[in-house]
């Protein structure tokens, strides 16, 4: 038996995959980066929040302008939705579930 090596296709291959997951990884940290720091502004400029509970960003790759949409709890049970942008500004609001 010739020890040439492996299939050079493997190889091709395999390299094709570990560069996708690599960057699936790197894309997926990044929005999470950026969605803690859009979670954390909106706590940081909105006092009468005490929790959020789920964030979401709402757009499409490519689009400059990104707006985010947030659950946050003001006091201990009312819910709300809450539409913010990237400095935690709260656009727009409606109440879930609460008292």
């Amino acid at each position: 038996m010739d020890k040439q090596g492996t299939n050079p296709i493997f190889k091709v291959l395999l390299t094709i995959i570990l560069f996708a997951v690599i960057v699936f990884i790197m894309i997926k940290g990044i929005s999470i980066v950026k969605l803690n720091s859009v979670k954390q502004e909106v706590l940081n400029q909105n006092s009468e929040i005490t929790a959020v509970e789920k964030i979401n960003s709402v757009g499409q790759w490519g689009e400059l302008q990104t707006s985010y949409v947030l659950e946050v709890r003001k006091g201990s049970s009312t819910l709300y939705r809450v539409w913010a942008d990237e400095e935690g500004e709260i656009k727009d609001a409606e109440i879930i579930s609460g008292d």
